[in-house]
């Protein structure tokens, strides 16, 4: 064993201490690049869930108010006061539409807020239609405030699906609580609504 070692170089000695030493190091730290790299995908997984739940909550928002304006418009017969408060409102919503989209097409993960993700979007689909049926007074209001209603009700799910869905206990509690204040005033806007 002693003639073998001798027989190899100092070069070659200090190569393999060196090699045996890096080898070791990564051992060692393997446990810890893993762990680090699974933070890095929790918390790029949980910066989406916040963009998605934040721009479904804001959506949710704009599309309450515009349910609202929409049945004043149609129960006005098209009053003037109520087509520019529609049209401002519409602009409002298309705005929180865009952002929404836009985070709900860059979202990765959870199958289960994928799955709402395209059933709020066949919703969306529809908007254009129910959007025309309300300014050309054909649509029913009660039939205009259940689609509102349905789309409204599939981004809450989306909501408490998202937040749910993060490994962050603060998330999950904030998230909770706008949630309970998102469907009090959902429920408070359909209390208004039947008068």
């Amino acid at each position: 064993m002693q003639r073998l070692i001798q027989s190899v170089s100092i070069r070659n000695r200090l190569f393999i201490i060196v090699g045996f030493s890096i080898a070791a190091m990564l051992l060692l730290s393997a446990p810890h690049i893993t762990r680090a790299l699974e933070q890095r995908h929790s918390a790029s997984q949980t910066s989406q869930i916040v963009a998605l739940a934040g721009n479904a909550s804001a959506l949710i928002h704009e599309l309450q108010r515009e349910r609202g304006n929409s049945a004043g418009y149609l129960t006005s017969g098209g009053s003037d006061e109520f087509t520019r408060n529609l049209s401002r409102q519409r602009k409002a919503t298309d705005t929180s539409l865009k952002a929404y989209v836009a985070s709900a097409k860059s979202f990765q993960g959870v199958a289960a807020v994928t799955t709402v993700v395209t059933a709020v979007q066949t919703k969306l689909d529809a908007m254009a239609t129910i959007r025309g049926g309300v300014d050309s007074l054909s649509t029913a209001e009660p039939a205009m405030a259940s689609y509102y209603s349905d789309l409204i009700q599939d981004l809450f799910s989306l909501f408490a699906i998202s937040i749910n869905s993060s490994s962050s206990a603060d998330i999950v509690a904030d998230g909770s609580a706008l949630m309970a204040l998102l469907s009090a005033k959902e429920m408070s806007g359909k209390e208004r609504h039947k008068g």
